[in-house]
């Protein structure tokens, strides 16, 4: 049995890699932050678009962040990653993004 290429909300298809829908991941407030990184790293496991913002331990155990691959194909898979991340991070925390932007119009940085 053959699935469709059109990707669903259950997930992707076999053969494609395009953007799910990520109606799962809750809208990300101020008193939702351990859920909603939860649910954008369980979303963006399946296809590896969480290792551009995976941290790991060095060998002293401190945390370091992903570094962009050197080789051009795998740049390219990393860039594929990135931009999908943004989306689903940016889809779910505009909310309290304009709440912050709003109460600190007027503050400094």
């Amino acid at each position: 049995m053959s699935r469709s290429a059109t990707p669903s909300p259950q997930g992707p298809t076999v053969n494609d890699d395009a953007p799910r829908s990520f109606s799962d991941v809750p809208v990300f407030t101020k008193d939702n932050y351990a859920k909603w990184q939860l649910c954008v790293k369980a979303y963006l496991t399946p296809n590896d678009h969480v290792c551009v913002i995976k941290r790991t331990k060095d060998s002293t155990g401190a945390l370091i962040d992903p570094v962009a691959p050197t080789s051009v194909d795998e740049l390219v898979r990393w860039t594929t990653s990135e931009q999908h991340t943004m989306g689903v991070i940016m889809g779910t925390a505009t909310d309290l993004h304009f709440e912050l932007l709003s109460r600190h119009k007027y503050s400094s940085v």
